[in-house]
């Protein structure tokens, strides 16, 4: 009795195709998932270092009563340039200079600590704070009439630093639209 049997071995062209087709559908699947979840974390790593920054500014207007204005004899500065510079500097009256500090009647600062990925040189020798696209944050100022003073009849006028990122899209919409910002501004 020879029977002979077709025993089939191996995989079909079809069954081929269709598993890659599932393994690189999966695969896609994967991509787009841990894109949006890289995303969420720049934008929650951009929140704290604006929050740090802000937290800085504080430090620094009870110190100062005032915010960091651009820095007069250095023209290159910008708003961004001039805040890392007076938030990590220390200003001493006995200034170590070659520790980068500064002479001040009082010892104060540095007021914050940025780590290498949150700095960059973007302009010759000039540090800007950055948030995680390499593009520098924004600072200006909201400025507000504040209380009359009854005996002058001034209007005093209120400052308000506002910090933000310009997002992924790297695309300045003035702190609204997909800028990102931390807390109130």
């Amino acid at each position: 009795m020879s029977a002979s049997l077709n025993v089939r071995r191996g995989f079909t062209m079809l069954e081929v195709l269709l598993t890659i087709f599932i393994i690189a559908f999966l695969s896609a699947a994967l991509f787009v998932g841990l894109g949006k979840l890289r995303n969420r974390s720049q934008v929650s790593t951009t929140k704290t270092l604006i929050e740090k920054v802000k937290n800085g500014l504080s430090t620094y207007n009870l110190l100062f009563r005032s915010y960091p204005q651009p820095i007069p004899h250095a023209p290159g500065f910008s708003n961004n340039e001039s805040v890392y510079y007076f938030l990590t500097t220390a200003f001493r009256r006995s200034p170590d200079t070659s520790k980068g500090e500064v002479a001040a009647a009082e010892n104060i600062g540095p007021l914050s600590d940025f780590n290498e990925r949150e700095v960059r040189e973007l302009t010759a020798g000039q540090k800007s704070i950055i948030d995680p696209w390499a593009t520098a944050l924004h600072f200006e100022y909201k400025i507000q009439d504040g209380a009359k003073n009854p005996v002058t009849g001034t209007i005093t006028k209120t400052y308000t630093p506002i910090v933000y990122s310009c997002g992924p899209n790297k695309t300045n919409d003035g702190g609204i639209g997909d800028d990102i910002t931390a807390g109130e501004q």
